[in-house]
């Protein structure tokens, strides 16, 4: 596994990097007034929420990376067989 969680972490820096903007560049200027507060404030389970939807989105797709890249290491396996097998 650990091919696996190399392979991983590089696709997720690569997945990231095109992406890296600031809070305020995304999401506007910080609340400066008291009532902006309140209302960032009242959002706050509407965020909590979409964070959990976020979480078990990535969830599915790490699941989803495992299950491809063994695919790949059996066929790679299948193949490197198959060669040995040619070679004699």
């Amino acid at each position: 596994m650990s091919r696996f969680h190399s392979f991983f972490g590089c696709l997720l820096l690569a997945m990231l990097s095109g992406c890296a903007t600031t809070q305020y560049e995304e999401f506007g200027d910080a609340p400066k007034s008291e009532v902006m507060q309140k209302t960032a404030m009242e959002s706050m389970p509407l965020l909590e929420r979409r964070v959990q939807d976020l979480e078990e989105r990535v969830g599915r797709i790490e699941a989803e990376l495992v299950s491809r890249f063994t695919g790949l290491e059996i066929s790679q396996g299948d193949l490197a067989t198959r060669v040995m097998a040619l070679a004699e």
